[in-house]
């Protein structure tokens, strides 16, 4: 099961748990950002009048109606769990250290309602760039393995931050042909066998980018 932030269809990451390479501090890393989209799904869902229905993004099977106390408590849930990743400190661990700096992108985003490209540009070093040589220290032979899909959600976030780089910064540009190169051939490697799963988690990010863009701008991914 390519178990991500963005799909868990279980409510659990029970696959990740067993993985070997994906220790406890990581598992709960991932755990943070998966709650964060969650409550970001569950807070779309709620102010949108016409949600569809059916759709399972992660636990969550149908689309229902929020109190208000119930979307208070998910405004809540989602400043805890940005205030959770952001805290987290730096390891010497290159797969973890990958995960936490686009998780910091990503939570940075949601709590500041920008594109990740305009929330990329805020931070005082390339965070792209950092994500990017994180991911050249590990072993990606074969995607990560059973933790592709948490892979595949990296190169999503990555290449959608290195969206409007300026023609000049070569080196940002290289970085999102090479993100995007990955992220194909993770997807190659989960589709055949997961194909509801890729389908789900890209419907799922595309939900999340849709609060981020609001009414306005392009979509980056």
């Amino acid at each position: 099961m390519p178990e991500s932030p963005l799909y868990y269809p279980t409510g659990l990451h029970h696959t990740l748990a067993r993985t070997q390479r994906c220790d406890e501090e990581t598992l709960d890393l991932i755990n943070f950002v998966r709650d964060l989209t969650q409550a970001v799904m569950d807070l779309e869902d709620a102010s949108t009048a016409d949600a569809p229905h059916g759709e399972k993004f992660g636990p969550k099977a149908t689309s229902r109606i929020y109190t208000e106390l119930e979307v208070q408590a998910l405004h809540r849930k989602k400043r805890r769990t940005i205030d959770q990743i952001v805290a987290l400190e730096a390891r010497d661990d290159p797969i973890y250290e990958a995960i936490r700096l686009c998780a910091l992108l990503y939570a940075t985003a949601i709590h500041c309602k920008m594109p990740l490209s305009t929330t990329a540009r805020s931070f005082p070093s390339r965070i792209v760039l950092q994500i990017r040589d994180n991911l050249l220290r590990t072993d990606m032979s074969n995607c990560w393995d059973s933790m592709v899909g948490i892979l595949f959600w990296c190169t999503i976030v990555t290449g959608a931050a290195c969206n409007t780089a300026d023609d000049e910064d070569i080196e940002v540009l290289a970085t999102k042909k090479w993100m995007v190169a990955l992220a194909i051939r993770s997807s190659i490697l989960l589709i055949f066998q997961h194909t509801d799963a890729v389908v789900r988690m890209l419907r799922t990010i595309l939900v999340v980018q849709k609060m981020l863009r609001g009414s306005m701008g392009e979509a980056e991914i």
